[in-house]
């Protein structure tokens, strides 16, 4: 599930390309290690949140090239800074009632948040969505269908019939 979970989110949902930055909240858990696995091996440049300190070693070993401490108050500007300002591309997000909001002031021109998990409502926004001109999706392995495949197409009748 972790890995379905995550190729879904990287490759359906945020149609994520080589290297874009991937920002992957809550990378040292199952999904997040196997979206920072899923994304490195793309080509995509992972970054990642954890909050504790095996935690940010587990994701760093696992993909991410910088790992920040999420429980940290400005953490946040460390991100961006990691980006140079740019902001990320796509951003997994694990948490969206804590982080949805934030997320969008993170993100680079035309970027998009997949929100894989909530516990609550979520407050933002709209503007940070709509200056960036960036997206929200929100995915779970449960309702997905992947991608579709075409349906069969009966011959074409000759020019004789």
């Amino acid at each position: 599930m972790p890995y379905g979970t995550a190729y879904h989110a990287l490759f359906h949902q945020a149609r994520a390309v080589p290297e874009k930055r991937v920002l992957v909240h809550g990378a040292s858990g199952g999904v997040g290690v196997a979206a920072l696995q899923v994304a490195s091996a793309r080509g995509l440049v992972c970054y990642g949140t954890a909050g504790s300190q095996l935690g940010r070693e587990i994701a760093a070993s696992e993909g991410a090239v910088e790992v920040f401490d999420h429980d940290s108050p400005d953490y946040r500007d460390g991100l961006l800074a990691a980006t140079r300002g740019r902001g990320f591309d796509v951003i997994l997000e694990m948490l969206a009632d804590v982080n949805l909001g934030s997320d969008l002031k993170l993100l680079a021109s035309r970027g998009r948040v997949v929100v894989i998990g909530s516990r609550d409502d979520a407050t933002l926004n709209p503007r940070d969505l709509m200056g960036r001109r960036a997206s929200i999706h929100g995915t779970t392995l449960g309702t997905s269908t992947g991608p579709r495949r075409p349906k069969s197409v009966p011959p074409r009748k000759s020019w004789k019939d």
